[in-house]
């Protein structure tokens, strides 16, 4: 048909126009598919330069191009990338997944450098370690169901159990759920003032961690000067008082009568709190000045 069309056109004008049919035709063929199209186009049109009819014979076989290397096909696709609509960048992207070539990465997650620089320093990464931003958010799941633990069972400890160990009286208030602060912060909802936002509730959390362990390694220096004040020589002489009259009779029912009441395992228990929660109230304070 294009032949009948440019039937009137100068030979160059035709020759212009084929090649470009023939250009654009190959350029829509595989890579695998044109030898055998060049080879049935030489077969119907056998004949060139100036029309005249060339002798039969074998159509000669065009030379295929060279297939492209991985690193060719990839420059390609990032040169074109930039041109392709969205929709057409969409469905190469889900091919690109299914086929394992790229690794899905949540749309719109992109790590700051700000944050990119913390997290490697904290994690001690090198700097060739490469962060992907989907593990990172995996990880943040993860470690706010571990935060939403820790602050439940720290503030439980602290109060509203009969096991607590909050002094009776103590003004030292217990966090909010910190995972309605986490809530606020994702949402963007943090209002980020002192005692409001996600991270003084997080760093109230952290001290008061901090506290009780090291409330739980004072316990027995407390608890053992509690003992001592209580049940040695010096304090049972002193209350019983000293001179001619006083027997060691009088001084062993004393010890007796403080052992009893000091060496119960119940006393003991509620002595051990005691210590460890008045501990914890102090830092608790001195934290919050």
């Amino acid at each position: 048909m294009l032949q009948s069309e440019l039937a009137d056109e100068e030979p160059k004008v035709r020759e212009e126009q084929l090649v470009a049919v023939i250009d654009q035709t190959i350029a829509a063929e595989q890579a695998h598919d044109v030898p055998g199209f060049l080879d049935e186009l030489l077969t119907w049109f056998p004949t060139f330069g100036d029309g005249a009819a060339a002798a039969p014979g074998p159509a000669v076989r065009a030379k295929a191009p060279e297939p492209k290397s991985p690193a060719e096909w990839v420059s390609g696709l990032v040169q074109a990338w930039q041109q392709l609509p969205q929709a057409e960048r969409e469905v190469l992207t889900t091919k690109l997944i299914e086929g394992g070539v790229i690794q899905p990465t949540p749309a719109g997650v992109q790590l700051t450098p700000a944050i990119e620089q913390d997290l490697r320093a904290k994690l001690s990464l090198m700097p060739g370690d490469k962060i992907d931003p989907a593990k990172v958010l995996a990880l943040a799941a993860v470690l706010v169901d571990f935060v939403v633990f820790c602050d439940a069972l720290a503030w439980r400890l602290w109060a509203g159990n009969p096991s607590s160990i909050a002094p009776p009286g103590t003004d030292v208030r217990q966090n909010a759920a910190i995972a309605k602060f986490m809530g606020n912060f994702v949402k963007g909802a943090d209002v980020n003032l002192p005692g409001l936002g996600l991270t003084p509730e997080l760093q109230r959390l952290q001290q008061l961690i901090r506290a009780v362990m090291a409330g739980i390694s004072e316990v027995g220096r407390v608890y053992g000067e509690l003992l001592s004040t209580v049940l040695s020589p010096e304090s049972i002489k002193a209350t019983v008082g000293t001179g001619f009259t006083k027997g060691k009779a009088e001084y062993w029912d004393m010890f007796e009568a403080r052992a009893a009441k000091t060496l119960d395992r119940d006393e003991i228990k509620r002595e051990i709190r005691l210590a460890i929660g008045r501990f914890v109230e102090d830092s608790m304070k001195r934290f919050n000045r």
